[in-house]
């Protein structure tokens, strides 16, 4: 039985090659977004810089949207 919940599943590998989406804007504050940066990478991961305006649309599109979906075909069945 594979564990993928809770600190049971936690793995050394847990976080390679997952895409961390990292949203600075203008007041961030160059030294600590450098050191997020290093942090997400050490983890295994892939830390990429996105705007946070086209961050939120892009979590509503692959997120929010197929849940709404999946809400309105529920309440037409």
């Amino acid at each position: 039985m594979c564990i993928t919940a809770g600190v049971r599943g936690a793995r050394a590998d847990l976080f390679d090659g997952a895409t961390w989406f990292l949203t600075p804007h203008a007041a961030t504050d160059g030294d600590r977004y450098r050191t997020l940066h290093a942090f997400v990478g050490s983890l295994g991961a892939v830390p990429v810089a996105i705007d946070p305006a086209a961050h939120d649309r892009l979590l509503a599109l692959v997120s929010h949207l197929p849940h709404a979906l999946a809400n309105l075909l529920l309440n037409q069945v």
